[in-house]
């Protein structure tokens, strides 16, 4: 599952509000439409939410195209202001737009063609993705030998691979302890505080479940029934929208 890229086409998002029933991936070809896709949610997590503001600004740049410097100048600001007011609370959303801002400032110093600057500003944005899936893989390394044998996890909020580039936070701990012959992990359950991201933990544990599967085979067979029967509890409680439903979030999907 991917949870953004850049493409020829445009940004590639799966629709988080769709999981774990449907597995869409709109394409956003211009910067109003990832504004509106981070504004509405379908893409969250910080660190996604911040690579997402990237390749909207990139998008912006490069459409519409600017006759002039002084008009790509009006154009990025124009841009970022729009995409800065997607979430006024997300850090990583400002954290990006800087960046962006930093190497337009430096690009536009350095006398570079407009040409020049939309083809650097694609790559800081498409470089940005790219370090933060290397960042979590690293996180993923250094913290799994943190986990004793025999543990069960539980993790808060949204902490896999759908919060960020592709790798994921908290969960990418357990995805690398998994990826180190681990099979001895018993569970991996995350909780989410919000009714609306059920979707995300049943796609965790189903995506848990096949990479376990691929590593070991009949071994892990146990563990991975385990990890379905939760993300079919968690459909169930997304279909019925019930009170139930959402005190069960709140506390925690028991077995």
């Amino acid at each position: 599952m991917i949870t953004l890229e850049w493409t020829a086409e445009g940004v590639r998002m799966v629709d988080q509000r769709r999981l774990p029933v449907e597995e869409l991936y709109p394409v956003y070809t211009t910067y109003e439409g990832v504004a509106e896709a981070i504004r509405e949610m379908v893409v969250r997590g910080a660190p996604a939410i911040g690579v997402a503001a990237a390749m909207g600004i990139a998008l912006g740049v490069q459409n519409p195209p600017a006759s002039s410097l002084d008009a790509l100048d009006k154009q990025f600001e124009l841009v970022c202001q729009v995409i800065g007011a997607t979430r006024p609370t997300a850090v990583n959303l400002f954290w990006a737009i800087e960046r962006m801002k930093r190497v337009y400032t430096e690009a536009r110093r350095d006398g570079k063609t407009i040409a020049d600057i939309e083809e650097r500003i694609i790559r800081e944005a498409q470089d940005m993705h790219a370090e933060d899936i290397e960042i979590n893989r690293m996180m993923g390394k250094n913290g799994a030998d943190l986990i004793p044998d025999g543990a069960t996890v539980l993790t808060h909020c949204n902490a896999g691979a759908l919060a960020t580039a592709g790798y994921g936070t908290a969960l990418g701990v357990i995805r690398a302890a998994v990826e180190q012959v681990r099979p001895e992990l018993k569970d991996v359950v995350e909780i989410e505080c919000r009714r609306e991201r059920c979707g995300d933990v049943a796609s965790h544990a189903r995506e848990a479940a096949r990479r376990a599967l691929d590593l070991f085979g009949h071994r892990a067979l146990r563990a991975c029934q385990r990890l379905l029967k939760r993300a079919r509890r968690v459909v169930d409680l997304t279909e019925r929208r019930s009170p139930l439903a959402r005190r069960l979030l709140r506390v925690g999907l028991r077995r």
